[in-house]
């Protein structure tokens, strides 16, 4: 369980709706908020943990550490914490107790579709 304490950061999730195909088979549409002011903690990863979790996902910056939510995929969910966008790399889900959930993510710029 996570201590309610740690999760000082508010941020929504959302998942990509892809609305058609571009001229050169890329995937078009926008983000859609699935959850908002979900609390969780978010933390950069440096030194010997970074280079665990890289890995999982070879380019991961972030650990995020939420209360579970079901539907989260990797590849397919963001986290948009105040303008600041976290791809999902890979989905820990821990002992599979449905009590937390641990994301690898990789920073992104806002243009940016998926992982």
């Amino acid at each position: 369980m996570i201590q309610a304490g740690k999760l000082r950061h508010y941020a929504a999730i959302e998942v990509f709706v892809q609305t058609g195909v571009g001229p050169r088979g890329q995937k078009t549409g926008n983000w859609q908020a699935i959850h908002s002011d979900i609390p969780m903690s978010i933390v950069p990863l440096g030194g010997s943990l970074a280079e665990i979790k890289r890995q999982l996902v070879p380019k991961a910056t972030h650990q995020i550490w939420l209360r579970w939510i079901d539907g989260i995929k990797a590849g397919e969910t963001r986290v948009n914490y105040s303008g600041r966008f976290f791809n999902v790399g890979y989905v820990d889900e821990g002992d599979f107790k449905q009590h937390d959930l641990g994301l690898i993510c990789t920073e992104v710029a806002e243009e940016t579709v998926n992982c």
